[in-house]
């Protein structure tokens, strides 16, 4: 028999669990450092607590457990749809992180797929030199293999502008030609906080026939995305940058190009039959989903998100909970037919009726084109709201910096150009010293 002790570790297994955690130091902390991550939400590990209770195998099993944990994980493909414009829940994939979601790509490249037949010597990729490494190692390294093959495929590496961070468009046009199959850039530098034009070069790629890519890590966090608008074919991003835990990164598909890609990684789940002669895949998105996904992870992410827009649309605090449950209804619900459930407990549909009748937006409860269009206007709405925020505090960080003897900041644009990290260098100090110092006072950068 299970030892009683460790039964009382198990929260499925129990009626009730109360958690009471101190901080170890008993500092206040100061993070300046949300461009590289960002700590979870009390909501998201209260979301990770809830779903222990009922936490299940996904999409494979009968038992309540599992039907619930299918259904939340599901809400979440759902909401990611939504926060990017995506006009299908299954045009969204998970893995760990935006590096691991570039180099899925890169690796499907390597023998081509339907629509996108193997590279050839003479055909060439185009990045830029704002690249973080995850969107620039992974093409390296598809011409490395390509050349061990006999292929030889040129890897452009477009301008930027050393004094204000921009990319060169100019020296962009000249090198995306007819031979380039792939274009894929950074939607917002990690060094200087510039965005590139990511709908022109998009019109660019699509000209010449090239797979259009854009590295969303530092966009998505900050910034009203729709990946209509700037016709991107993929669009890579992590959660942890918009308080959630480290462990899910995301990548949007176009659907006609992900249906024609084979799994990134075969294995159970994604199959629907198989013999010694082959297998047959699942649609969308299941063949993406190999072996038990982290539900956990997807499910606390997801809720975690949301409780940052949440505060930005004024949902949360006492006497919010009926918009709360209505915009949570409008993020989460599906923008298009839907084949499973989606449910909600009595008390929350009761809520969400009357904040619909309150705002007379009673369409978006049986409506889901109005639904979506609707989440969108959301989305919007709360995004601007963070980046408003983002620009502010950018701008006091410029002004503090500058007023500082020695220090030098890099690049030359004003905050609103630029706006979610400031890069310096302080006369004669490392930067490691440096963070150590201000680490001794509370500050993390």
């Amino acid at each position: 028999m299970l030892p009683e002790a460790l039964r009382r570790e198990v929260p499925f297994l129990q009626e009730r669990l109360d958690l009471s955690v101190a901080r170890p130091e008993g500092q206040r902390r100061i993070s300046l450092d949300s461009t590289a991550t960002t700590p979870p939400t009390r909501e998201a590990l209260e979301a990770m607590i809830r779903a222990s209770f009922n936490y299940g195998p996904f999409e494979r099993g009968g038992s309540d457990a599992s039907i619930k944990t299918s259904l939340a994980t599901l809400s979440t493909y759902n909401f990611l749809a939504n926060l990017v414009g995506a006009r299908s829940w299954k045009e969204m994939v998970f893995g760990r992180n935006t590096t691991e979601m570039i180099n899925h790509v890169a690796n499907a490249l390597k023998g081509g797929f339907d629509g996108f037949p193997r590279m050839q010597s003479g055909q060439n990729i185009v990045t830029t030199y704002m690249e973080h490494n995850s969107n620039y190692l992974p093409w390296l390294e598809l011409t490395k293999f390509l050349k061990g093959y006999g292929i030889k495929v040129d890897l452009r590496l477009v301008d930027v502008d050393k004094k204000t961070g921009q990319l060169d468009m100019k020296d962009l046009s000249r090198k995306v030609d007819r031979n380039t199959r792939v274009v894929t850039v950074t939607g917002k530098s990690n060094v200087l906080g510039t965005t590139p034009p990511l709908e022109e070069i998009g019109d660019i790629a699509h000209r010449h026939e090239a797979l259009y890519i854009v590295d969303g890590a530092q966009l998505v966090p900050g910034h009203y995305v729709d990946v209509q608008a700037i016709n991107a074919d993929f669009l890579a991003f992590s959660l942890h940058k918009m308080m959630a835990p480290f462990g899910v990164g995301v990548l949007y598909g176009k659907s006609a190009i992900l249906e024609a890609m084979p799994p990134f990684i075969p294995g159970g789940g994604t199959v629907n039959d198989t013999d010694k002669n082959g297998a047959d895949y699942y649609g969308l998105p299941q063949k993406f989903i190999a072996g038990s996904p982290d539900s956990l992870g997807i499910i606390t992410s997801g809720v975690s998100v949301q409780t940052l827009l949440h505060a930005t649309l004024g949902n949360l605090g006492e006497g919010r909970e009926q918009q709360k449950a209505f915009a949570s209804m409008i993020l989460n619900a599906p923008s298009e037919e839907w084949e499973h459930r989606y449910q909600v407990p009595t008390e929350e549909g009761v809520m969400i009726r009357a904040e619909a009748e309150r705002l007379g937006k009673m369409d978006v409860l049986r409506d889901t084109k109005a639904r979506g269009e609707y989440a969108r206007e959301l989305v919007s709405q709360a995004m601007g709201a963070i980046a408003d925020h983002e620009i502010e505090l950018t701008r006091r960080a410029i002004e503090g910096l500058s007023s500082i003897p020695g220090v030098e900041i890099y690049g030359s644009l004003p905050a609103e150009q630029r706006y979610g990290l400031v890069s310096f260098n302080a006369r004669g100090q490392e930067a490691r010293q440096i963070g150590f110092e201000l680490n001794k006072r509370g500050i993390e950068i």
